[in-house]
């Protein structure tokens, strides 16, 4: 994101230091420092703080790379595993069905042709889980911006399918933990359903997709938009026949089991 927000937190640490507050960076994604002057600020915010925490091993290389190994820097998951959900009130028209997340950054932080391949590519799912008799909704996460993603993906639907805007984050983990599958681009859509034993399809921007997915044991369920809808669906249909979906949601349980003792030793 640049070098400003970098530089702008390393002012806030040092008064922060100077006025005796301890400071602890909680798990977050690092890396790579190839910005100079992102990479001198983040050093100095290191060395301020009293603990960081990096969320996969690759943020943690990237770290040692920038500072040698210090004692506190360490690892830990993402404490949202351990996050409570809302399960909404109402039409459940999400229940037992295919949630569909998209993310914006696709189109601003990926190269043109992932960029120009991301909408035709959940358009592609959407048609293909249709034709498989299920009823798949698309669900904003995050931004407004999300919102113009779902509805140019709608655009492009001979059937459409409804769009799920809900405010509250709790009432939107409840809402993935309710659906049969999820198809996120969004870093967070992904733990929410990780973390509730639902099968995800993910695509991603940065490496903090690829070690979430290989903290819960799934990494082949991470794929590129640019696959076509029938070399992915031998994987859609992991996720939702059996024998598999049941073995698939017993690893993803295990992994949340040891991640969120993780989190708790955090």
């Amino acid at each position: 994101f640049g070098p400003v927000y970098p530089e702008l937190m390393r002012s806030y640490y040092r008064r922060a230091k100077q006025s005796g507050q301890k400071i602890v960076l909680l798990p977050q994604a690092f890396g790579p420092f190839t910005n100079a002057r992102v990479a001198e600020a983040m050093m100095e915010i290191f060395q301020l703080a009293d603990l960081v925490f990096a969320r996969d091993s690759l943020s943690f290389d990237y770290l040692v790379g920038l500072n040698g190994r210090l004692p506190h820097i360490k690892i830990a998951p993402d404490f949202t595993n351990l996050v409570q959900p809302i399960v909404p009130q109402g039409e459940a028209i999400w229940h037992n069905q295919p949630c569909i997340i998209p993310n914006q950054r696709m189109l601003a932080k990926t190269a043109a042709d992932v960029q120009a391949g991301y909408i035709p590519f959940l358009t592609g799912i959407v048609q293909y889980l249709q034709a498989k008799g299920l009823r798949p909704f698309l669900l904003v996460h995050e931004t407004q911006a999300d919102l113009a993603v779902c509805q140019a993906i709608v655009a492009g639907l001979a059937t459409a399918v409804p769009i799920v805007h809900e405010p509250d984050a709790l009432k939107i983990k409840g809402i993935i933990g309710q659906s049969l599958i999820t198809v996120s681009s969004r870093y967070h859509g992904l733990i929410s359903s990780l973390a509730q034993g639902v099968p995800v399809l993910a695509t991603g921007w940065s490496h903090k997709y690829q070690k979430l997915l290989e903290d819960y044991g799934c990494p082949e369920y991470l794929v590129s938009p640019l696959i076509t809808t029938s070399d992915i669906a031998p994987l859609i249909d992991s996720m939702i026949e059996e024998p598999n979906r049941t073995q698939l949601i017993n690893r993803l349980n295990k992994a949340n089991e040891r991640l969120q003792m993780s989190t708790m030793a955090m």
